[in-house]
């Protein structure tokens, strides 16, 4: 071997394999980042200039030419040539000090250098699903700020409902639902009930941390500091998920913590970075919602979808419809029977639409939004539609979503596949992805693996793996539950609600985005009866005493707040009226004759 210091070199000489592409990818590399003065030369430039070096030995491992010393192999080569840096370094001292790390460390290279064929495919593949990730800078982000924008629509509604549901003297109090779980569980546990009111229940504190997200998930989607605001938002919002019982227990509230745990997925793995893997975990998400719901109803043995004619009831019997649901309940049979085979598509067919190239997502994103537009425009479903939609966008690439008025600058591609991030992303992506789709087995006759059912359970507290399935079973009937108070024992008048049906006369009224949870709740107990759901004595007692946070609840309150001597729960079976019943008598509803829901409460001794 000859001595490189014969050559006349005053600096370092790095010699490589140039037929290896992970060869000239790790150089790219390195020219960027190795701070010592350094020249590249593949094999066959090298030939020329140094003709006594082994080319031989070249074909199975680079060279580094040191003036003045030996010329170095393999690892070592790779690590002093200084585009590691620190750590390179630090791999060098140990090779040295260490018995037998050098060994380790050099049969790796050697390992590595022998399959470099496969590595640079490896690789090749890296750096088209990185190019793929940069076609979708506009979807990654236009998923990401309207995530954080559902999140700001979200806490708004909890803010002006908070004291009312979840304070000192509200119906589900925080205060004491904590003291009971501190009991039952033995103290603080944030794994099995994570929650920011574990260390303060009080009213301000409830309502600032509402608040607070409030301005998390403004700023965010303006897209300024996105991940530490996302992780406050996320952590907000399972606080309330956590400790808000029975208000808290609907399907968006759970689907808007998985989002929002993929888009802090994305912001802890991938950074600014496009990702086509971080697309795809959303787009996995909204497989999982859209395939399940349309699953449930499938197995459900509800005769009213297997005969189409769900949307004959649904209308006029869903939670809480609005002054549209009136006239859609109206159109011909075979109008509504057409919808349910939309609803079918949409459910069961369109996702798998998913996994048909960009024609195929195309489709599938624009059925979806379709179908959440026609749900949000005929009922009231909270931020639901809205945070659908946000996750269909995840289908669309730049092409599309770049002619839309919100402009993002665009980034370049960097010149070395990002190998590590690649890595990390592999392993949160299979992680999330096992998570989020292992729910789907109960449906389809998979069992998933003990261990991954575990994982599955355990991270479920979380808000990270949650099943879905919307109207199972279209119910035939409405109950509505009304309460009443009475200054005498004999004329009772009722409390009028915001948003629920109390008022024939009074056309159903439209909630937007916002999420009224105690109208909500209501439809659910009125089906389940008072002795299934007790929290509607919580109510009583807060209308005897008067409590403000709780009144402010209802529209109105009966004899202009004064203290009644007695409250109650009245059930009516309501239904639409028809067009004719609603020329006559101006009524959007028509309600039959009332029957007691538990026991009146008397207010004398409070």
């Amino acid at each position: 071997m000859p001595d490189p210091a014969q050559t006349g070199i005053d600096h370092l000489v790095f010699v490589y394999d140039g037929n290896c592409r992970f060869c000239r990818r790790w150089v790219a590399h390195a020219r960027q980042h190795s701070r010592a003065r350094i020249e590249f030369l593949s094999s066959r430039q090298a030939a020329d200039r140094f003709p006594d070096l082994d080319q031989q030995q070249l074909v199975q491992a680079s060279a580094l030419l040191v003036p003045g010393s030996e010329t170095v192999w393999g690892a070592r080569a790779i690590l002093g040539s200084g585009a590691h840096g620190a750590i390179g370094q630090l791999l060098l001292a140990a090779m040295d000090a260490l018995p037998g790390f050098a060994r380790l460390v050099e049969g790796v290279y050697r390992r590595v250098a022998r399959n470099r064929q496969v590595v640079s495919r490896a690789i090749q593949m890296v750096e088209t699903i990185q190019a793929d990730g940069y076609r979708h800078q506009f979807t990654a982000r236009i998923v990401e700020r309207g995530i954080a924008l559902t999140y700001v629509v979200a806490f708004a509604s909890i803010a002006v409902q908070a004291r009312g549901l979840f304070g000192q003297d509200g119906i589900h109090p925080m205060a004491t639902y904590f003291e009971m779980a501190s009991h039952v569980l033995g103290g603080v546990d944030l794994l099995r009930l994570p929650s920011l009111f574990w260390w303060n229940q009080s009213n301000g504190f409830i309502v600032a941390v509402a608040v607070f997200g409030i301005g998390a998930g403004a700023v965010a989607a303006t897209g300024r500091a996105v991940g530490p605001l996302l992780l406050i938002c996320w952590n907000c919002y399972l606080s309330f998920l956590g400790g808000g019982g029975q208000f808290m227990s609907f399907q968006w509230d759970m689907l808007l913590v998985e989002a929002g745990f993929l888009a802090l997925v994305r912001r802890t793995f991938a950074g600014n970075v496009p990702s086509t893997a971080m697309i795809w975990l959303f787009r996995l998400l909204l497989f999982k919602v859209m395939v399940m719901s349309g699953l449930v109803k499938l197995f459900s043995n509800d005769g009213t979808w297997t005969t189409w004619t769900a949307l004959e009831y649904h209308f006029q019997t869903q939670p809480l419809p609005h002054s549209v649901a009136w006239f859609a309940h109206h159109l011909p049979d075979r109008v509504l029977a057409a919808g349910v085979g939309f609803t079918w598509f949409a459910e069961l067919f369109a996702p798998f639409l998913i996994f048909c190239g960009t024609l195929g997502r195309r489709i599938a994103g624009i059925t979806i939004i379709a179908l959440q537009l026609a749900i949000a425009a005929t009922g009231n479903y909270g931020f639901f539609n809205l945070l659908t939609i946000v996750l269909a966008f995840s289908l669309f690439d730049d092409r599309l979503l770049a002619r839309l008025p919100w402009r993002i600058p665009a980034l370049a591609p960097p010149a070395w596949p990002l190998t590590g991030q690649a890595a990390r992303l592999a392993v949160a992506g299979a992680f999330v992805c096992m998570i989020t789709l292992v729910p789907l087995g109960r449906y389809i006759d998979v069992q998933p693996a003990r261990w991954a059912a575990e994982l599955q359970a355990s991270t479920r507290q979380l808000g990270i793996s949650s099943g879905y399935g919307l109207f199972a079973n279209m119910t035939r009937t409405q109950p509505e539950i009304v309460f009443e108070a009475t200054l005498d024992g004999r004329d009772w008048e009722p409390y009028g609600f915001r948003y629920k049906q109390a008022d024939p006369a009074r056309p159903p009224a439209f909630a937007g985005p916002h999420m009224p949870r105690l109208d909500w709740q209501l439809w659910f107990a009125a089906l389940g009866g008072p002795q299934r759901n007790r929290w509607t004595n919580e109510v009583l007692d807060r209308l005897c005493r008067q409590v403000p946070a709780v009144v402010d609840l209802f529209a109105s309150a009966p004899f202009a707040g004064a203290q009644p001597q007695q409250v109650r729960a009245q059930v009516y079976e309501v239904r639409f009226t028809t067009p004719v019943e609603q020329a006559e008598t101006g009524h959007w509803w028509h309600r039959s004759r009332p029957r007691a829901f538990g026991r009146p409460l008397h207010c004398a001794y409070r």
